[in-house]
């Protein structure tokens, strides 16, 4: 199976190797503290446990944190050092993780609409430090926080668990972003899509932290995923009831279309009841070199110096999971997207009602960077 469709600890042991069992606190302390580029590479919910992998000063521009480790370890000869502590011992491990870069914004996104792309921009900066679907945050701890998918995170009358569980996210977003080149002033976490179900959760633990969440006309996502390889294939059941929030889309003998749609139809309510004052949409169509510093400014409230600007906007000539790729590959890819709706597009456009009518309200809230009659 691929590695962003393992378990995020399961994953990265394919990649390092077997880690060990959990050290004590003292061992943790001392060995974080020897080793700054150690950061949380995943999250095991069985033993509620964190594993970490010693990335050292690497650049983490993979499209995904998980290929960007694959690649560090293969430099090496496969030998990256490795660290497992428990998870509740995160807070008590502050002052071994030192400094942290500054959070300066979230992105959000429904998946297959530039948010790749956006990540891959930023870390082009070297005073940016952009984390793309860091493992940690990829399955691991919202398996932990949601009982395995089987119950959500925000439950009413259990203020003492959304508080424990925003803390410990707090510790472990601040130790992903330990400042291990000592150049770095801004930090960007890009979530996986599925997280934006997430996002009163994540914005109640960092309320200052501006975020984006990117969406694209449902037909041209659609018309990729229908394609490749999906979560409808991975999920289990009741991860699957909760992506898609409801029930009726648990088993898997559902049609993957009718569940994707399902999927991005919640993950666009959760984008609409985000916090208007901390969250703004951006569409895949905006995402252009003409708008970076519109979208900086506006959308994550900084503005970068003119030559970090330059190589920023240099980014957007490559395609975003394959830089070697120049951008004509990808314009290749979205003929055959085009051709791939056309084959379903009357049972296609039959499902999007509903899906269509959740884009529409994202194009014209108030706090679309872009509205289309803007």
């Amino acid at each position: 199976m691929e590695l962003n469709w393992l378990p995020d600890h399961e994953a990265v042991a394919s990649i390092t190797g077997p880690v060990g069992p959990a050290v004590t606190i003292e061992q943790a302390d001392r060995l974080l503290r020897q080793a700054p580029g150690m950061i949380p590479a995943a999250i095991d919910p069985e033993s509620e446990t964190v594993i970490w992998a010693d990335v050292g000063e690497k650049d983490l521009q993979e499209w995904q944190f998980l290929f960007s480790l694959s690649a560090i370890a293969k430099e090496a000869g496969g030998r990256v050092p490795t660290l497992r502590t428990h998870l509740r011992d995160l807070p008590r491990l502050e002052a071994a993780i030192g400094d942290t870069i500054p959070i300066a914004g979230f992105i959000f996104h429904m998946s297959r609409c530039g948010s790749t792309l956006l990540g891959n921009v930023l870390n082009r900066s070297p005073r940016h430090a952009a984390i793309n679907q860091p493992g940690p945050l990829q399955d691991g701890f919202w398996t932990l926080v949601t009982d395995h998918w089987r119950q959500p995170s925000l439950n009413a009358g259990n203020d003492e668990k959304i508080l424990n569980d925003g803390r410990l996210l707090q510790h472990l977003i601040r130790a992903i972003l330990r400042q291990r080149s000592g150049v770095c002033s801004h930090g960007f976490i890009k979530f996986r899509s599925w997280s934006v179900l997430f996002a009163d959760f994540i914005q109640g633990a960092f309320p200052d932290v501006p975020c984006l969440f990117m969406y694209r006309e449902p037909i041209e996502v659609l018309g990729s995923v229908i394609q490749k390889k999906n979560v409808a294939e991975f999920a289990t059941p009741a991860q699957r009831a909760f992506l898609a929030g409801d029930g009726k889309h648990a088993s898997p003998y559902v049609d993957n279309l009718d569940f994707m749609t399902a999927c991005y139809a919640n993950y666009f309510e959760k984008a609409l009841a985000a916090r208007p004052g901390q969250t703004n949409f951006l569409n895949y169509r905006d995402l252009r070199d003409s708008n970076l510093q519109a979208i900086l400014v506006d959308g994550f409230r900084f503005e970068t110096p003119v030559a970090d600007l330059d190589l920023m906007e240099d980014e957007f000539q490559y395609y975003s999971k394959d830089r070697a790729q120049a951008k004509s590959a990808f314009s290749k890819e979205r003929d055959q997207n085009a051709k791939a709706l056309k084959v379903r597009e009357r049972v296609v456009t039959d499902r999007l009602s509903g899906l269509s009518e959740l884009y529409q309200r994202l194009e014209t809230a108030p706090n679309n960077l872009f509205p289309p009659n803007g």
